[in-house]
């Protein structure tokens, strides 16, 4: 059973809707929670669906569990041990990446010191593409409202503006946006406007000269030799 607040279930996601990659829906009975209707059983069939507000909704569910069940410890339940072995199978994974010396910095390596860098409630803003990806795979997240994202649309050039106005927002966190190079083309001028209001916010420009996410799109459509991102 999985129980989904506030989820558009949108291709990134998703790993675009590829059946048992990060969701097996059916066999997996969904319970689908969201205040817009018209999001409940779009993507994938619910088994249940809420229609509601996730905070009243949510608390309307504690109390009626807590008055049907008793309390249980759950770590050690086999599902969660097959979480954990999941886990453990991903850092392996993700190890010769996140440690590797190589010039330049892997994506992986760069999040790895960011995330030991900045405090836990630091907010990391991203928009499109292999930094957008990754950071929703690989960065720590600690706290409510750090993650701030283009989410399935992956709109480029929404990273800078975007930092700003969490800054302004939120001026007692740090705020990082984390944008490739052709994304931060798209709106690299507002880098003025943080400037002209005394924004202290930084971006990180992972440069890797092209944008990578659509050159890899077209050579899975086109083959290399039609490449023009």
């Amino acid at each position: 059973v999985l129980l989904a607040v506030g989820c558009r279930f949108a291709d990134q996601t998703t790993s675009s809707f590829r059946q048992g990659v990060s969701f097996a829906i059916p066999p997996t009975q969904l319970i689908h929670l969201d205040i817009d209707p018209g999001e409940i059983g779009k993507n994938y069939p619910a088994a249940v669906g809420l229609v509601g507000d996730a905070r009243a909704v949510l608390h309307q569910l504690v109390e009626e569990v807590r008055a049907q069940a008793s309390k249980r410890e759950y770590k050690g339940s086999p599902y969660f041990e097959e979480i954990q072995r999941a886990k453990e199978d991903w850092l392996r994974e993700l190890s010769p990446f996140r440690d590797s010396e190589r010039v330049p910095v892997t994506i992986s390596r760069f999040i790895r010191e960011l995330r030991a860098f900045l405090e836990r409630d630091a907010i990391v803003v991203t928009s499109a593409g292999h930094p957008q990806a990754q950071v929703l795979q690989e960065f720590a997240f600690y706290q409510p409202r750090s993650n701030v994202t283009a989410a399935g649309f992956s709109t480029m050039g929404f990273t800078l503006p975007a930092a700003i106005g969490a800054k302004l927002a939120a001026p007692e966190r740090q705020v990082v946006g984390v944008v490739g190079d052709g994304d931060f083309m798209m709106t690299m001028q507002e880098l003025a406007t943080a400037v002209q209001y005394k924004v202290p916010v930084v971006i990180a420009v992972l440069n890797n000269i092209g944008w990578q996410s659509i050159r890899d799109l077209q050579i899975a459509a086109l083959g290399p030799e039609r490449v023009l991102a």
